[in-house]
């Protein structure tokens, strides 16, 4: 398979063309209000049926049977109303609209050839004179039919619906599925955190940040003293190339203005990575790669000292 035939095949599963585009051959255009007005009046025609046949309070004693294929004989009009393509008034006599149906989709909707033939008989072969003599199976056999013509046409409809959602499911799906490769593929550029298995030390800890809840979220928080300072242990030595510093957002960042990193292999020689001297919500510092065992962020003036994160890579 070429690259373009797999774009291609990826391309069609997340935005299902071909379906969607089947899809709406099988839905009557809803653009004619005609459509729309015949389905409204078939699903109102069958829900009253339903009224009728279960009814909530006492109805006149009559023949319920009748009632429901009156009922029935006109949702069916008005289904094949609605399925009757084009913008041309469709005839409303219910023999021509049921001569342009093919005999296969009909049988389909009634639930089969013989349910077809049964609704058949009862709909053009009953004389009016004969209509209260309609039996309770008689007019089951016009409702199926009914029910399965506007059923028809609302499973295109969900169908659709269906379809469209799972598209942009799917445009979701892969959008997210981008980003995470996205990020993944920044961190593994960008390489692990050195930082976060680093044991820390600090010039002091102040002891009101026990009492403080924003403080308690920071990484550090010195006592206000001469060039405070946090060192950053790695446990060995390590090649590092970068590091992320996060100030404090809530207030207080300036604190951290004159910020400066430095790296030694023994605590002893320290060599200077980076200055800061302006205020910053987060700082990357990016230097050519060296070889270092501690890192330290310290501040070469009088100031409570203070940061959110530290990462190291």
């Amino acid at each position: 398979m070429t690259a373009r035939q797999m774009l291609s095949t990826a391309t069609e599963w997340m935005l299902r063309t071909a379906s969607v585009r089947a899809a709406r051959a099988d839905v009557i255009s809803v653009a004619t209000s005609r459509h729309e007005r015949a389905l409204g009046q078939a699903r109102l025609l069958l829900e009253v049926a339903n009224r009728v046949k279960f009814p909530v309070e006492r109805l006149p004693k009559a023949s319920r049977p009748a009632l429901l294929v009156a009922l029935y004989r006109d949702a069916i009009a008005c289904a094949l109303t609605a399925q009757r393509p084009g913008d041309d008034r469709p005839p409303q006599d219910l023999g021509a609209l049921w001569a342009d149906r093919a005999p296969g989709e009909l049988a389909r909707a009634a639930g089969g050839t013989p349910a077809l033939d049964a609704a058949s008989r009862v709909l053009f072969e009953v004389p009016a004179s004969r209509s209260l003599d309609i039996t309770a199976r008689d007019a089951a056999a016009v409702g199926a039919l009914a029910k399965g013509l506007v059923g028809d046409l609302d499973a295109a409809r969900n169908r659709l619906d269906r379809l469209l959602a799972q598209r942009w499911l799917r445009i979701v799906l892969v959008a997210g599925v981008l980003l995470a490769i996205g990020l993944g593929g920044r961190r593994l550029l960008r390489g692990p955190d050195l930082a976060s298995g680093a044991a820390l030390r600090v010039s002091s800890s102040w002891a009101g940040c026990a009492s403080d809840p924003p403080c308690v979220a920071l990484l550090f928080h010195t006592d206000p003293e001469p060039n405070p300072w946090a060192e950053l242990d790695l446990g060995a030595p390590k090649t590092i190339r970068r590091i992320e510093v996060t100030n404090r957002k809530d207030c207080c960042s300036e604190r951290a203005v004159g910020l400066i990193v430095e790296s030694s292999m023994d605590r002893a020689n320290w060599t200077s990575l980076g200055q800061r001297d302006t205020d910053f919500q987060t700082w990357t510092l990016t230097f050519k790669p060296r070889v270092a065992r501690y890192v330290k962020l310290r501040v070469p003036r009088s100031t409570a000292f203070h940061l959110k994160d530290v990462a190291i890579r």
